[in-house]
């Protein structure tokens, strides 16, 4: 069962975790994790996007469809069907928009790469 503090760095992550790389996303959240103790905020020591947002029956069938099985890529791929704003993220081996539910978030949303404006696909 998620914790306040669960959700909060989920959301948080959601907010700010898109443009920045796999590396800089642990310190991000063990940073935020480490605040919501001092603060006294209940969070789980392991609390991820992937653990509060990520459904694991999702995630496998992304990962057939060919999204990459690492964190960054499923963390993507979660910013990308959970978010509600046009997600900006690093997409280190370009893989994450060729995968099926991306490819259906591209389209819904009117992106394209090449695009201009907050739907410009950046690579």
């Amino acid at each position: 069962m998620p914790q306040v503090g669960d959700v909060f760095l989920a959301s948080a992550c959601i907010a700010y975790y898109g443009a920045f790389t796999g590396a800089y996303r642990i310190e991000l959240v063990a940073g935020w994790i480490a605040e919501c103790k001092t603060r006294g905020i209940p969070v789980s020591e392991c609390a991820s996007l992937r653990s509060t947002l990520g459904n694991p029956v999702e995630v496998r069938e992304w990962n057939i469809w060919g999204l990459p099985t690492d964190d960054v890529s499923v963390d993507n791929g979660i910013l990308v069907t959970r978010g509600k704003r046009w997600p900006l993220m690093i997409d280190p081996q370009v893989r994450e928009l060729s995968c099926e539910p991306c490819r259906g978030f591209v389209g819904e949303k009117g992106c394209a790469e090449g695009g201009q404006g907050p739907e410009a696909v950046v690579r």
